[in-house]
């Protein structure tokens, strides 16, 4: 399972890496992008899973990913994070399960695109939207 590439998009998408939550996430993620089929089939039970990993009850994992989800969507001017789930209000986050398979799909994507790109050996440029969009949201709280 890839651990680094979902920890840095959450970090790009303003979350704290302090919060407790945003481990039990990148585990989550990271295995959901291991094998999305087997979650979306409901084969692979993710939380029941994370409980095993992490000795943490399914109820206090939740939690604590919800808050971390909370924490990030509440920063003011966060809007790469908004970006993603433009479909929710800015007081309401999405849910658990609508993020973490948002997040896995966008994840896989950019797995998909950049092997391709290395397949045929083409060095993309970057303009000024994407990479404003690629950067970490500025947070007041430091």
């Amino acid at each position: 399972m890839f651990v680094n590439f979902p920890a840095r998009f959450l970090l790009e998408l303003g979350f704290y890496p302090q919060h407790s939550g945003f481990g039990y996430l990148v585990y989550a993620i990271g295995m959901i992008c291991s094998d999305p089929m087997s979650y979306y089939s409901g084969k692979t039970d993710v939380f029941a899973a994370l409980g095993k990993e992490y000795d943490v009850s399914v109820n206090c994992a939740k939690r604590c990913m919800h808050y971390s989800i909370q924490s990030a969507w509440h920063v003011p001017g966060n809007n790469t994070l908004r970006g993603f789930f433009s479909s929710c209000s800015r007081n309401c986050p999405p849910s658990l399960g609508e993020f973490m398979c948002r997040v896995a799909l966008e994840l896989n994507d950019r797995r998909q695109h950049k092997s391709a790109e290395q397949e045929s050996g083409a060095w993309g440029t970057i303009d000024s939207a994407h990479f404003e969009a690629l950067t970490p949201a500025q947070s007041s709280v430091r």
